[in-house]
């Protein structure tokens, strides 16, 4: 806990006293808010890295109106959530890829290009295909009674030199993927049509990604009102079978 010297107004006396910061609980006491004190926490180690790779960002269209569809079925709810990231986390990792807690309506991977992995453009766009196959499989399996209840993902792939976060908090290790190109993905992720997988310019004409593996549509433009960018983007629809 941090301790701060502190200096008497009235008796000059010096002494230690700890830091703390201010909470206000929301309930009422005697019409008044009752205030509790809490110590500050404690500062997480960061460590940030710069590295050149792929971005994707996994979104669940119409995730709002999900929510509100589930309200009265919240255990169903969870469970489906959970299902969905795990099944996102495992794909990804197993490919050797990165992944970001899962916030608003979807999730954030990455994938290097180094020495190791100098195809991450490939491995992003296998993955998405493959957690679009997991999720037509768990739709199955939740057993909708309507198909408009169905969970449709839609992904948008970007490369670039991305901004790597991990971020140390006691034994939990959290990762934060920053920069342009991961906005420009998000993007793309969270305003394509369902089951969707989007790549820009960049991720096409990376030396990583051979075009030849895989079924790819004419390319045409969106407009990312959030970055006010104007993204050529290429759809992925499948992979070619030898």
């Amino acid at each position: 806990m941090e301790r701060k010297t502190l200096k008497s107004k009235i008796s000059h006396k010096r002494y230690k006293k700890a830091v703390f910061e201010r909470v206000v609980i929301d309930r009422k006491v005697h019409g008044k808010d009752k205030r509790v004190f809490k110590p500050r926490a404690e500062k997480k180690e960061s460590n940030i890295t710069q590295r050149f790779g792929t971005v994707g960002y996994c979104s669940i269209k119409d995730f709002k109106n999900i929510i509100k569809r589930m309200s009265d079925s919240r255990e169903k709810f969870a469970s489906c959530l959970n299902q969905f990231i795990g099944a996102v986390t495992d794909i990804i990792t197993d490919e050797g890829g990165l992944v970001e807690k899962f916030s608003s309506d979807g999730i954030l991977f990455y994938f290097p290009v180094d020495k190791n992995f100098t195809d991450g453009s490939m491995r992003a766009v296998i993955s998405s295909l493959k957690i679009r196959y997991r999720m037509n499989k768990l739709n199955r399996s939740w057993e909708f009674f309507r198909i408009e209840d169905s969970w449709n993902i839609r992904i948008g792939i970007n490369t670039g030199m991305i901004m790597i976060d991990v971020i140390e908090d006691g034994d939990d290790v959290k990762v934060a993927i920053k920069g342009e190109p991961a906005e420009i993905a998000r993007g793309i992720g969270s305003i394509a049509d369902a089951v969707k997988i989007l790549i820009t310019e960049k991720t096409y004409s990376d030396k990583g990604f051979k075009k030849a593996h895989f079924k790819i549509e004419e390319p045409y433009h969106m407009h990312l009102k959030v970055t006010d960018y104007m993204a050529k983007v290429w759809q992925i629809t499948g992979m070619i079978r030898e």
